[in-house]
């Protein structure tokens, strides 16, 4: 009978959805365990429920967290109607697999304090990539930190992208980034970079953006003029000096005229 176990029927929506109504009239708790509780795929059913709980294997946490912020509950609910319509299990999983459940994604400044770190203990070239691809991917810009951290080390292996006098422009542009985003790291110790001047780096200034689309098209735009204000050292004193996030983002959305 395993052919006939196939929680993207219709007819078994549809009874989930009417236990699911009642535990909400009756003021009941109502958790779902079990492969479908904890499937990245079935997330918008689970959310369109309005269940209190699922259970998940550990591997799967993350990515069912990351899956929740990207979410709209009315069009999740939207969708679960529309699956308790159709014909049978394949339509099902096409309104699932069309992404349709989706909120539309907030435009993304290209810096915020989100993606800043004033005192990063990052002792190595490459701690100070992963550390500043980790910001990238808590501020919610990538979900595949991965990706993005392979597509910076394909672009620093055909050659370094230490500046010079102490700062290092690391960056990329690959589809695994959500939005063009600036990352910024101050390290508390200096370390080598292969920087043309030979000198070690303190400020890491990591530039990541899309593969395609407008934050595509800024991202040389934002290289250039940030790689021109570093030629200038007034400026390059003045970020050094500043120790606070907020105060590095201001300074940097200024000098960038950076919406």
């Amino acid at each position: 009978v395993a052919t006939l176990n196939n929680p993207h029927h219709p007819t078994f929506l549809r009874a989930l959805r009417y236990v699911a109504t009642q535990a909400r009239r009756t003021r009941k708790w109502l958790g779902v365990c079990g492969e479908m509780g904890g499937r990245p795929q079935d997330l918008p059913l689970m959310i369109a429920l309005g269940v209190d709980e699922i259970s998940a294997s550990g591997s799967q946490v993350l990515a069912l967290k990351q899956l929740v912020r990207t979410a709209d509950s009315q069009r999740c609910r939207d969708l679960l109607d529309r699956a308790c319509a159709v014909s049978g299990p394949g339509a099902v999983e096409e309104l699932l697999a069309s992404g349709s459940w989706r909120a539309e994604p907030a435009p993304q400044p290209v810096i915020d304090p989100a993606c800043i770190d004033a005192a990063s203990g990052a002792t190595s070239k490459e701690d100070a990539i992963a550390r500043a691809i980790e910001l990238l991917w808590i501020a919610g810009r990538t979900d595949r930190p991965r990706d993005v951290e392979a597509a910076v080390w394909a672009r620093e292996q055909t050659y370094s992208t230490g500046l010079g006098h102490g700062f290092a422009i690391p960056h990329c542009k690959c589809d695994a980034v959500d939005a063009a985003s600036l990352v910024v790291l101050k390290l508390r110790a200096e370390v080598d970079w292969g920087s043309m001047d030979g000198q070690p780096v303190r400020t890491v200034l990591l530039l990541a953006a899309p593969g395609s689309g407008t934050g595509s098209q800024q991202h040389m735009k934002i290289f250039a003029t940030l790689a021109r204000r570093l030629m200038h050292e007034e400026f390059r004193r003045a970020l050094a000096s500043l120790t606070q996030s907020s105060q590095i983002e201001a300074v940097l959305r200024s000098e960038l005229q950076l919406s």
